[in-house]
This record gives C-alpha cells, structure tokens and sequence, in this order.
C-alpha cells in the first residue's frame, strides 16, 4: 500500500510512487471450516514440478524466509524507548477488501502480457517488469508474465484504493511479481507501479519499490487462516511517522509524521505472556495474537488515518457475487472463509489485542 489512510471503517489512498507475502500446515481440530487443503503445492520456482500450484490456489507460500519469517527469539532486546514509540500505535484492523492484497499462482496455460507502468496521471516511474534480476534459481524478468484470465482486483483506476496484485508465475525462477493499482485497458493489464521480489531466497526487493520502507508487505493469506496457523510476521502501516529515520530492514522512508515518531522498519511484538488462547474474540483475531508473539509485526508504510491495516489476502473464487476484472470475491461474505474465522467484514477491527502490550524490539532481530 501506498500511503493509506486507514479510518474506521473508510480508507482513502494517497498515491506515491513506490509496491505487498506463507506455507500451510495441517487444519488443527476447531479451525473453520474451509476450502479442501490442497496439500502443500511445491516450490512456486519450479515448473516442472507436477504436484506444483495452479492459478486457482489460494496460494500456499509466496517467501521462504528474510526477516518476516524469522521468529522472535526468546528475551530478545527491547528498545529502552520502548513505552514512548508504544504508545504512538494506533487500532489495528483487517483490511481484506478494498486495501486487501490479490495473491495469485499462474502458470504457462495462462495467457502471457507484457505489463506496462503509467500512473493516472501519466507518469512514469519506471517499467521494473523490464529489468532482468537474478537469483539463486536464475535470472529472469517479470515481463512476459502469466496472468489468470479470471483476475480480479479492487478497483484499481480509482485514487481511494491500492488495487494490489502479487503473481507468483511458476515459468520464472521464484519471481514475485507485484503490481500497485493493478487495471485492466484494452483487454490489457497495467499498473501504476510495481516491483519484484525474491521469492525463493530472503524476500528482497529485486527491482522496483515495495512499499514508502522498500520493505514488503507480508499479507495474511487465505490458506493461513484455513490452516489455522500464521507463520511469518506482519506488516502494518502508521500515521505518526518519522519522515527522516528508519531502521533496518527498511532502507527508507515514506513517513509523514514528526521526527522522533515510529520509524520504518520498527518490529513490535505483542508480550508473549499474555493469553491469546483465552482473549475473548474471533478465530481469526487469536491466530494474528498470536502471530505477534511470534513473529512480530513490522512497520513498513504510511497511513494518514487513525488506524493501522494489517493486509489480508482477497478476492474468494468460491464467491457467487464475483465478477473480474474489477468485483473480486469477499472472503468476509456470509459463510465465506474469512467470515467462518470471525472477520464478518472489511476493517474488522481487533478490539481484543492490547496495544499497551507490545513491545519495540531494539533491533529486527531482537539483539
């Protein structure tokens, strides 16, 4: 997203010209019910691979590790200006509609497009789709790229929202291949801007910008909360923001705030004592307590409203009212699978986390 403005329940977008990420285990007794677990789909980097994704997953895995999937370890170092930075977060909700994130497999049956990037206003800032990056499995470019011919996104021609795509093509070498304000014209795909990300490796940026920190953003997917299990942590976006400082692993920043505010980069953890088990609340609000005890959240975007979105897969192919390019399918709808789990609609508020219980990790590592 980029510099979102996050209200309860309204966002409105503020377009800047920089791009957002999960393996699933087995469904545990209690978990929602939800789409047939398809099994784990392979390495998302291999074509060849037979047992491998299709384009109507619900996407297993987008990174294999970097500093989202890395857990907090035991008694990490906390900031010692911890209370202070604490104290500037603001409610945490889910947006798993219009600020949600499309995540989508495609393969060599889907049609191939060049994708173009010009903004609204007809800038452009750079065609990163061109360039060809390298990683440990080879080099390629995201340009041509399999793109399902049922996409669909949130309406990404209108300013108010981020109409976010990420494809994860199985004919590149474990490309990530994200589009902000994803839009159909012609008959073709374009965006307003874009990047690529390692998805195979550590999850960097390879070309283009991912979101104001360069840091991506890690969605909660829809096969996570069918597991039942979020494994990685997550991102969030923040209002009162330092416009100079930031902190690794972001290298900088979109902040709009005053100095000596939040920084990019910042990861906070949610107190491990404290009992996600027994919070009052939803299944979906206990799996990211937990994720935050876990694995933390990372502060990597700008809002201008007085909430921080987590992102959330969207767009439920299961979902009668859908319509592509531009109506996707509500996971939140009635017994859709993010209603299932308790997020019963767009900005779902997690009332029942308690922010006076986070705590700012020193360091992303926690040393």
């Amino acid at each position: 997203m980029f510099h979102r403005a996050i209200a309860i329940p309204v966002l409105v977008a503020l377009a800047s010209p920089l791009v957002t990420g999960c393996v699933i285990g087995a469904t545990p007794p209690g978990a929602p019910d939800g789409p047939a677990n398809p099994g784990d789909p392979g390495d998302p980097g291999d074509p060849g691979n037979p047992g491998g994704p299709t384009s109507t997953d619900l996407v297993m895995t987008l990174l294999h590790g970097g500093p989202y999937r890395t857990p907090i370890a035991a008694n990490p170092v906390i900031d010692p200006d911890s209370p202070r930075f604490v104290a500037l977060l603001e409610p945490l909700i889910a947006t798993t509609m219009e600020f949600g994130l499309v995540a989508r497999y495609s393969t060599a049956a889907d049609p191939a497009q060049n994708v173009q990037f010009l903004t609204l206003d007809g800038k452009d800032w750079g065609q990163p789709f061109d360039q060809v990056v390298q990683t440990t499995r080879g080099s390629a470019s995201c340009n041509p790229l399999h793109i399902p011919a049922d996409l669909a996104v949130p309406t990404g021609d209108q300013r108010t929202t981020d109409g976010w795509v990420y494809i994860v093509d199985t004919t590149k070498p474990g490309l990530v291949c994200a589009i902000w304000q994803a839009r159909k014209a012609g008959g073709t795909w374009m965006g307003s801007n874009g990047g690529v990300l390692d998805g195979t490796g550590d999850g960097r940026n390879l070309a283009g910008a991912i979101s104001g920190s360069r840091i991506l953003h890690n969605p909660v997917l829809a096969s996570e909360i069918a597991a039942g299990s979020i494994d990685h942590a997550l991102s969030f976006g923040a209002r009162r923001q330092d416009p100079t400082g930031f902190r690794f692993p972001a290298t900088t920043t979109d902040g709009q705030g005053l100095a000596g505010q939040i920084q990019e980069g910042m990861r906070f953890q949610l107190d491990p004592g404290f009992d996600c088990a027994a919070m009052p609340g939803s299944a979906a609000e206990r799996m990211i307590c937990v994720a935050l005890q876990n694995y933390g959240m990372y502060n990597n975007d700008s809002t201008a409203g007085q909430a921080s979105g987590i992102v959330f897969q969207t767009d439920d192919p299961t979902d009668p009212a859908r319509v592509p390019p531009l109506r996707p399918g509500a996971f939140t709808r009635p017994g859709g699978l993010y209603d299932q789990a308790g997020l019963t609609y767009d900005y779902f508020q997690f009332s029942h986390i308690p922010l006076d219980r986070m705590r700012l990790l020193r360091t992303w590592n926690g040393q």
